[in-house]
């Protein structure tokens, strides 16, 4: 049985669900997204947090991933290429991240 988005949605709504939680639901039903974050080398999922790998190692490839933070052209395209099941509760990863120097300033 092939799970959509609709269904999925429905039984999400049945169950009573932290994010935290329903993103470790998300992730073991349709797997994890191919948006990822990494820090020092390690990648981890953007939805569930759940470590994928380590590039520092070389033993993960990211050619078809989407880094958060990064607005680069090969994100970008690989973003597009992405599904629901990618984007499903995961953050938009070309979000400007505010400067808290900018706030600070504008607030003086």
């Amino acid at each position: 049985m092939k799970m959509t988005k609709k269904k999925l949605l429905g039984h999400l709504k049945e169950l009573d669900l932290d994010a935290e939680q329903r993103a470790a639901v998300v992730c073991a039903i349709v797997g994890h997204s191919r948006i990822i974050n990494i820090c020092l080398g390690q990648v981890t999922c953007s939805r569930c947090d759940e470590i994928l790998g380590d590039t520092l190692a070389g033993v993960y490839d990211i050619k078809d991933k989407v880094i958060v933070g990064h607005n680069c052209n090969d994100c970008k395209m690989n973003y597009a290429q992405l599904t629901w099941r990618d984007k499903l509760y995961t953050p938009d990863p070309f979000a400007e991240e505010k400067n808290e120097n900018q706030e600070n300033s504008k607030s003086a």
